[in-house]
């Protein structure tokens, strides 16, 4: 089969990203960039690109796959005019803003028959991968509680969203993959700490799912370092994932009381064995790009389309509505 003919649209921090693993891709020819600052591009790509400012200019290039990469507020219209000229699209999360717009997407792409992906970047990460097989073998017992954390300084980009849009729909994806359910209860409470902001910067929610296991989710810009981690705590353990350097670390319970003396007072109940797992690290968004690649030239599915993708958004919008109730 020929090399797939790409294109990326938006040329920001993920832009360049999409366009660089598709430059080096061998099923791909990476025809196309289009930003509105042309500036913007630099010409690291061996394939020499054509660059364009607006996606009316690449509607009729052949284009087989996009990479829609611009500020959320403008996912619908480049979307819709992609899908309707049956280009398979992968658009960055959240699909949209509304879900209104993320459901005439969906109808779209399956009239068209093309492929709507949303690229929800952490579940192709391999420590998910490995928390999902964990998981799925019962290592951890009856599961109880996940606590996440996911902050960082304010990001040095066009923000067209707050924390719950923007960083929250990560972490409602992973819970949803790993738990394979969905929450049936939010509460939420969030602020604007940096008054340049016109979204939420700071947020944190209590996710209920079935059987009672809470999720607590912390998503900010005002930390001074960026952290990414999870915790998941069970009837036989603890499991801490560090979604950064992939460090998957299991923690063994062990309820024997200590003897009295200083180690009982300092530590109550002796702590369980760690283990660090050793597996495979890669680049996330390589393997999700090589997946939607291959969904596209083998006309099978790709595991994050659109209705995951409106799923994340339906809950995330569940977020903010609560948050705002409490105001």
């Amino acid at each position: 089969m020929n090399k797939l003919r790409a294109a990326v649209v938006g040329y920001g921090y993920m832009g360049f990203n999409h366009a660089r693993i598709y430059n080096d891709h061998h099923d791909v020819d990476l025809i196309a960039i289009c930003d509105a600052e042309k500036s913007n591009i630099n010409s690291f790509m061996n394939s020499n690109p054509s660059l364009y400012s607006n996606v009316d200019e690449i509607l009729d290039l052949g284009l087989d796959i996009v990479s829609i990469c611009v500020p959320t507020g403008s996912h619908f219209d480049v979307a819709q005019k992609l899908i309707s000229k049956k280009i398979n699209v992968l658009v960055e999360k959240p699909i949209t803003n509304l879900v209104s717009d993320a459901e005439k997407l969906i109808n779209l792409s399956d009239k068209s028959k093309v492929i709507l992906g949303v690229g929800h970047i952490e579940r192709f990460n391999p420590v998910v991968t490995e928390t999902k097989k964990i998981l799925n073998e019962h290592v951890l017992g009856e599961i109880y509680q996940i606590n996440v954390n996911r902050m960082g300084p304010n990001p040095n980009r066009k923000l067209d969203t707050g924390v719950f849009l923007d960083l929250a729909t990560h972490d409602i994806d992973i819970l949803r993959y790993l738990f394979e359910e969905d929450p049936i209860n939010i509460y939420s409470r969030s602020k604007t700490v940096n008054s340049s902001n016109k979204h939420e910067d700071l947020g944190s929610s209590i996710l209920t799912f079935p059987n009672n296991k809470i999720a607590n989710i912390n998503v900010n810009w005002v930390s001074p370092i960026k952290i990414r981690e999870m915790l998941i705590i069970g009837s036989e353990g603890l499991a801490t994932i560090n979604f950064i350097t992939q460090d998957l670390n299991l923690y063994e319970n062990n309820y024997n009381d200590l003897d009295w003396g200083t180690m009982n007072i300092l530590k109550g109940s002796s702590e369980g064995k760690m283990t660090k797992l050793s597996f495979k690290r890669d680049e996330p968004l390589k393997i999700e790009l090589d997946e939607f690649i291959s969904a596209v030239k083998n006309n099978s599915e790709f595991s994050v389309d659109g209705r995951e993708g409106l799923k994340s958004l339906s809950f995330a919008l569940e977020m903010i509505n609560s948050a705002n109730k409490m105001e």
